[in-house]
């Protein structure tokens, strides 16, 4: 809501006149806020983008050094060799975000579009993927592993055959092809044994809230109530 709500406000109030969609959000600020405010409101920005791009780096980073370092190539690695991997891993990711911003500037589409579509390379398995290991306990990462490269292949293959069809398309299709792995790999090769959590392992405690349940209807409400405001049987026009 907070990335697409700005832009709905800019087209309404621009009536659509705007010719590029990154420059959305900027001539919202310049319409709405005093010429006193503009600073202000650009340091917020820029600390929260700082913010967003150092928690990437950091994630990325570790990501790589535990797991694909430590995990896979020496995993004998002592702590200070995996934190020096780590660090050289965020120089270079750093100097690859500078290098490709120029480009990504100019996304015919808009940035935001870009990023939706190029994003679904990994984020549509993955969601899947943790959902079907949140409520069944057979999936095993054999068919985890198939979904998520069956998927990384058949979406370069739709993008490089199919570019005039919208990416939303072809993320729909493939939703439903990747839950058919999941579902094949659970049939097929499913885990030998049912995966228990350990409960009694947990070092924090996780009691359910008692007001869970009335917390979680509150947000769902309350979402369901802003798009119908803002809808044709609201305020729209």
């Amino acid at each position: 809501l907070f990335l697409v709500f700005p832009g709905v406000i800019a087209f309404v109030m621009f009536n659509g006149d705007l010719t590029h969609a990154d420059g959305a959000y900027p001539a919202l600020v310049r319409e709405i806020l005093p010429s006193w405010a503009y600073g202000i409101f650009g340091a917020i920005i820029f600390g929260t983008i700082l913010s967003t791009y150092t928690a990437a780096l950091n994630s990325v980073s570790t990501l790589f050094a535990f797991d694909f370092y430590k995990g896979v190539f020496n995993k004998s690695a002592p702590e200070e060799k995996v934190v020096t991997v780590g660090k050289c891993i965020n120089i270079c990711i750093a100097l690859v975000s500078i290098a490709l911003a120029p480009i990504l500037i100019n996304a015919p589409t808009g940035l935001y579009n870009f990023l939706q579509e190029y994003i679904g390379f990994y984020n549509i398995p993955l969601i899947i993927i943790i959902l079907f290991g949140f409520f069944n306990s057979r999936v095993s990462a054999i068919g985890a592993k198939f979904c998520f490269f069956m998927h990384l292949i058949l979406y370069i293959i739709a993008k490089l055959l199919l570019p005039d069809v919208h990416f939303l398309y072809i993320h729909s299709v493939l939703f439903f092809l990747d839950i058919l792995v999941i579902f094949s790999a659970i049939k097929y090769r499913p885990l030998p044994q049912a995966f228990v959590f350990q409960s009694h392992s947990n070092k924090v405690d996780l009691t359910p809230w008692k007001y869970r349940k009335i917390a979680a209807t509150i947000v769902v409400l309350g979402v369901i109530t802003l798009y119908l405001i803002f809808s044709p049987l609201g305020i729209a026009k």
